[in-house]
């Protein structure tokens, strides 16, 4: 199998490192082509089963390089040495890709886990807003042609498509891909890593006699942390007993945002900054409730499948969420979390409603724990997702598809 991944070398997401490269390699032996992040001449790395053709990054040498990568690897495919192709958010190369695996027999699949099309129009349309035409118009152009690439092309010779959700499935199905030939494959978590089994709970002097509201995570502007924290300031006031601990990198600027909602708080909310995850779990395990907020505005969040509610409810926390297609079905099939709208007001209600309700019960965590296993474990989505390469759903007997 070859995959043409978007993706950098080394990999870093968890749905390469441990749905692919950890579970799936029992199945089906896999070559990756991916671009190099760093400056650099490209490479062709072997790793156990697996070999990655790397496309360096020099300039116009790169360039070069990219052309002789993807020209040598639809060579490969001509000569029959691929059962299966998998272009991995290429929405642009994708159509070449399809129509040569088509010419050698081979099965196309495409996996799309972002629309990335549709955010470069958003981005594009950005920017027209705001008068940066010499921006938009690249990006607009970009878009339009993924477009073209996608659904004109490479999505109806796909003998399959995965997707990351129910909604993102409707989406495409909506452009004219069948359904029947669509699998949503969420995001996932390594439960080794994070079910509720004890562990080490951080001590740190500022969590004495206080009930701890925690977020991790980025305070990117896209998450809209400024309407979060305004409903977490709004709930400290009502509650006395409660601090706010965020973790994760962030700008001067990010903190000074969230700080202006917490003028006469400053002694109760604590910046701690990014730390290995080991660390960090620790932190999880003390809080009283954990925060998942995830807009689904626009329209490519709503597609999305947010792990870090998945993680905190894995670890046995009492989470607070809003609402969004799939956290709202997290929460409704575990039971271990509040959902609010995405405004202030709704946060500081389900945040004081999440503390008076305490920690979840046994049986609670014992039901969140049964679902994620059952869904959103990597060992479970791994099964599901060689089943149709190699199983029983195999593509090679998809009617849908030819």
């Amino acid at each position: 199998m070859l995959i043409v991944a978007r993706d950098f070398y080394p990999p870093f997401r968890v749905d390469v490192t441990t749905l692919f490269s950890k579970y799936l390699k029992k199945y089906l032996k896999m070559d990756w082509l991916m671009r190099t992040e760093e400056r650099g001449p490209g490479k062709k790395i072997t790793v156990e089963d697996e070999t990655h053709y790397v496309i360096g990054r020099l300039g116009i040498r790169g360039k070069i390089d990219a052309v002789v990568k993807h020209l040598s690897a639809f060579g490969r495919i001509l000569r029959k040495e691929y059962d299966i192709v998998q272009c991995r958010d290429t929405f642009l190369i994708a159509s070449i890709y399809a129509i040569v695996s088509r010419l050698s027999g081979a099965k196309f699949v495409y996996w799309m886990s972002y629309p990335m099309e549709e955010g470069y129009l958003f981005r594009a349309q950005a920017a027209f807003d705001k008068g940066r035409y010499l921006q938009a118009l690249p990006r607009w152009i970009i878009g339009k042609l993924g477009q073209i690439s996608l659904y004109r092309i490479a999505l109806p010779l796909a003998h399959h498509v995965f997707v990351q959700s129910d909604q993102m499935k409707i989406d495409v199905a909506g452009e004219g891909v069948p359904d029947v030939k669509i699998t949503p494959v969420p995001m996932g978590i390594d439960t080794a890593t994070f079910l509720s089994e004890p562990g080490e709970i951080a001590s740190d002097a500022f969590y004495s006699g206080q009930k701890a509201i925690l977020y991790l995570g980025t305070l990117d502007p896209a998450r809209q942390m400024g309407i979060v924290a305004a409903g977490v300031a709004k709930a400290m006031r009502e509650r006395s007993d409660t601090i706010f601990v965020l973790i994760g990198r962030a700008s001067d600027a990010e903190r000074s945002e969230i700080l202006q909602y917490f003028a006469d708080l400053t002694s109760r909310i604590f910046f701690l900054d990014q730390m290995p995850l080991s660390m960090a779990l620790k932190h999880v395990r003390r809080a009283d409730v954990c925060l998942a907020p995830y807009p689904s505005s626009p329209k490519m969040l709503a597609s999305a499948t947010p792990t870090k509610l998945v993680e905190y409810i894995a670890m046995g926390r009492r989470v607070v969420a809003n609402f969004h297609p799939d956290q709202s079905t997290v929460i409704a099939s575990t039971g271990a979390g509040l959902l609010s709208d995405f405004s202030s007001e709704g946060f500081a209600k389900a945040i004081v409603d999440a503390l008076d309700l305490g920690e979840l019960t046994n049986t609670e965590v014992q039901r969140a724990e049964a679902w994620i296993r059952e869904n959103r474990d990597y060992v479970a989505l791994s099964e599901m997702v060689a089943d149709v390469y190699v199983g029983d759903r195999r593509i090679r007997h998809s009617k849908a598809a030819d």
